[in-house]
């Protein structure tokens, strides 16, 4: 922790592993990203860069959404496929508002993914 300013988080040894989600269960993978982040700050401090928007990544975004639209039909659709479509979408937006509306929905598809994984192990 950074010279005390964090208090230690901890997680059960255990949590829930299962096909549906309660509120708690989301609040454990809230624990483990605040755990991490607490980690990055330790070892690297507050960091300031710039977020890196750009046209291209807009461009990205469309064909990543027509991609999409093609798995779906195909019933191949995947997490790794919304996943950049939502990153492509952030990086691709025109105002920092736009691209922080969008990096929430990155943090929700990340969630989502550590949800259908910690199911997955439990099922």
């Amino acid at each position: 922790m950074i010279q005390g300013e964090f208090e230690q988080l901890e997680l059960p040894l255990e949590y829930p592993r299962k096909n549906f989600w309660s509120k708690r269960d989301i609040e454990y993978l809230f624990l483990e990203v605040t755990e991490e982040r607490h980690r990055q700050l330790s070892k690297w401090g507050i960091q300031r860069h710039p977020l890196g928007l750009a046209a291209i990544y807009s461009a990205l975004a469309d064909l990543q959404k027509r991609k999409n639209d093609e798995l779906v039909e195909a019933g191949k659709l995947n997490w790794g496929a919304i996943l950049l479509e939502e990153v492509y979408e952030a990086l691709g937006a025109f105002t920092v508002e736009e691209a922080r509306e969008e990096l929430v929905q990155v943090a929700a598809v990340i969630f989502a993914i550590l949800e259908d994984l910690d199911g997955a192990v439990g099922a």
